[in-house]
């Protein structure tokens, strides 16, 4: 753990990151999402610069939802940065809305939570490898 760690302080020292956040940057990508299970999902970005962003999740259902903050941190020389940020207790099957925001900047997005394991679940699966070179 510790070599990560001084790895991680030693790659954010190379790419030039003074630990300031910009407080309004272009969302360049996202939000996407990882490990959407029954009761929980991780939301990223990928920012122009380091920032702090503000994410809003809520029930496609319901006009509340829940709101915190993501910091991105730098992940490349070009001074582009990424965050994630970690939603649990969520509901099974349900739809899901996201908007991420910075300043005047906001981009949204949208999942399901898988179903209860529990409930019958099917699913197709089709492809076609005919690309037609020439």
């Amino acid at each position: 753990m510790n070599r990560l760690v001084l790895f991680g302080g030693v790659a954010l020292a190379c790419l030039g990151w003074s630990g300031e956040v910009a407080a309004d940057v272009v969302i360049t990508k996202g939000p996407y999402f990882l490990e959407v299970g029954e009761t929980r999902a991780r939301v990223m970005v990928e920012s122009e610069s380091p920032a702090t962003l503000t994410v809003h999740l809520r029930r496609a259902d319901d006009p509340e939802g829940h709101t915190q903050s993501m910091e991105t941190r730098p992940w490349r020389r070009d001074g582009r940065a990424l965050g994630d940020s970690l939603f649990d207790g969520l509901e099974p099957d349900t739809r899901y809305e996201v908007e991420v925001s910075s300043g005047s900047h906001t981009e949204a997005g949208s999942f399901w939570t898988a179903p209860n394991v529990d409930s019958d679940l099917s699913f197709l699966v089709y492809g076609d490898n005919r690309t037609q070179h020439e």
